[in-house]
């Protein structure tokens, strides 16, 4: 049956209506824990009396709290640390638990119990699903990359990408799964651009769309004479979905030459394979 919470018709969740979504486990120092969920449904959902379970119980809230399809929240044992660490993230999207379990750096379970105590969701997670190019894992989050895959298929978690801040709580993950397919996994947006111009294309984003997470990639300009001239990434984790930026400058500073560019994007991915992307752009004059 369905029920009213202000002047929202919810309903009832079944397992796996809500799941879990990024866990923070190792906070950074000064950080705090956090533990992502998401309506992975078409259904208004009532958290009231929900709960996260590790070795305790804890209560997320005990007012009606109406979770829209769709819909990212971050719960955290305290709401002002985690947004100190992560300003980017809006109101509605993150949640102080009345009582937040603690959960291990290293390993551990996290259960979502709706308010009869019922399973709707279960994680089990460790350190060792980082991604291996990863030296320090802490202050740095698990990511979901399928909602309809597994919840405890190693497979099916990644690392939090490095451009996004290792972490992105109350959105969309960074290694969310990406449809891209074919030629165009990295495009570059203009392919002409004017860094001088007061109006718009001065300058040029790279689009890169990874049909699979946990990828490693370091981007390039190149100049016609094979001489390196920016480095926009060196050897960074990346998301399924990334923009970089370039606006026509030089490692030094400087503006680069009116010309055609190269570039070039050399791809790890988690099992040391490597792809290479070369794509062409040029720098327009001033008019």
């Amino acid at each position: 049956m369905n029920w009213r919470t202000g002047f929202v018709l919810t309903e009832p969740a079944d397992s796996l209506d809500i799941i879990i979504n990024e866990v923070l486990f190792n906070p950074p120092p000064g950080g705090v824990d956090f533990v992502e969920i998401y309506n992975n449904s078409e259904k208004t959902i009532d958290l009231q009396n929900w709960a996260l379970m590790n070795s305790t119980k804890g209560v997320i809230t005990p007012d009606h709290y109406v979770l829209a399809p769709q819909q990212f929240l971050a719960i955290t044992s305290d709401g002002a640390l985690l947004k100190n660490h992560y300003p980017s993230m809006e109101d509605n999207t993150w949640m102080q638990a009345v009582a937040f379990p603690g959960f291990n750096d290293d390993e551990g379970k996290i259960t979502l119990l709706d308010l009869h105590g019922k399973t709707m969701d279960f994680f089990q997670y460790s350190e060792e699903m980082h991604s291996p190019f990863l030296k320090d894992k802490e202050g740095i989050s698990l990511e979901r990359i399928d909602y309809n895959g597994s919840s405890n298929a190693s497979s099916n978690w990644q690392s939090a990408s490095e451009s996004l801040g290792f972490a992105t709580p109350g959105r969309q993950n960074s290694q969310h799964l990406s449809a891209a397919q074919g030629d165009d996994l990295v495009t570059v947006e203009p392919a002409v651009f004017d860094p001088g111009s007061a109006g718009t294309d001065n300058f040029t984003l790279i689009k890169c769309r990874f049909p699979d997470p946990g990828n490693m990639a370091t981007i390039r300009i190149v100049d016609a004479s094979g001489r390196m001239v920016k480095t926009i990434a060196q050897q960074q984790s990346v998301g399924t979905e990334e923009d970089f930026k370039w606006e026509g400058d030089s490692d030094t500073g400087t503006e680069v030459r009116i010309g055609p560019y190269i570039v070039y994007l050399e791809v790890y991915d988690p099992n040391g394979s490597r792809r290479i992307y070369r794509k062409r752009v040029v720098v327009a004059g001033r008019f």
